[in-house]
């Protein structure tokens, strides 16, 4: 595994509502590159892009789910699903919420080209002049939308070089191919569909077990109506439950 591959590890990463109001973000573990989430483990997949990208002098790789990937926000407060940066960047950049004033996150669902960084970087000098002095002195953020989902690819290096055309293509190319890699797998490893009984059984226990209708939703991916029908279907034919202020 490379040294300094770090990602957020969704289980162990919480936000503290009370303190981001002040700008702060509690992040108790940043754990070495282990499993994006329950679905994915991409470690292999990722190094071999951070051994592409180093040959290439890019010896920084990251990449974070904008628009699709809503549970990273949900469980994590930051866009990044994984990243090669130092460790010490990574950390300020998820507790201080960096991702709300870096440009090329806002950018990229209005982008249709790849972003240079020295482009973009009269939009927040003091974020990129910052980010320089933990070694990130050029790079370039990809948006790729896959599937219905929008990531951002950025890769980075501590030389302040300009960054050819031949070079921005080959990252280009390298930056599509990992991500559909990376979606194939999340679709592979996902559970087998339940079938209509089965989810109407875990909405049951679920219910039972105080969860709300939102949470029944967000944890088997279905929508709060299709929960609200599941349980009007179970009230009816066995009101002795009395879920009525369960959910």
């Amino acid at each position: 595994m490379p040294a300094g591959t770090f990602a957020l590890r969704h289980s162990q990463c919480h936000v503290s509502a009370g303190l981001a109001e002040q700008g702060a973000v509690v992040v108790e573990a940043v754990k070495r590159f282990e499993i994006v989430n329950s679905y994915k483990d991409i470690s292999l997949l990722f190094q071999d892009l951070l051994t592409n990208c180093t040959a290439l002098g890019f010896e920084f790789a990251a990449f974070g789910g904008i628009e699709g990937e809503d549970a990273v926000m949900a469980e994590t407060g930051c866009p990044i699903i994984a990243a090669s940066y130092p460790s010490a960047w990574v950390q300020r950049y998820v507790q201080k919420a960096y991702h709300t004033i870096d440009p090329v996150v806002y950018l990229a669902p209005v982008s249709e080209t790849t972003l240079d960084w020295k482009t973009v970087s009269a939009l927040n000098t003091d974020f990129f002049n910052e980010a320089s002095t933990f070694g990130l002195r050029a790079g370039l953020s990809i948006p790729v939308t896959i599937a219905g989902r929008l990531y951002l690819m950025s890769f980075a290096t501590s030389r302040n070089t300009a960054i050819s055309a031949e070079a921005r293509s080959t990252l280009e190319s390298m930056a599509f191919n990992f991500l559909q890699k990376y979606t194939r797998a999340d679709r592979r490893q996902l559970p087998e569909p339940s079938t209509p009984e089965q989810t109407y059984d875990k909405v049951l226990q679920m219910a039972l077990s105080g969860l709300s209708r939102t949470q029944i939703a967000s944890d088997l991916g279905i929508s709060e109506y299709y929960v609200a029908q599941y349980l009007r279907r179970k009230i009816s034919a066995h009101s002795s439950y009395g879920m009525g202020n369960t959910v």
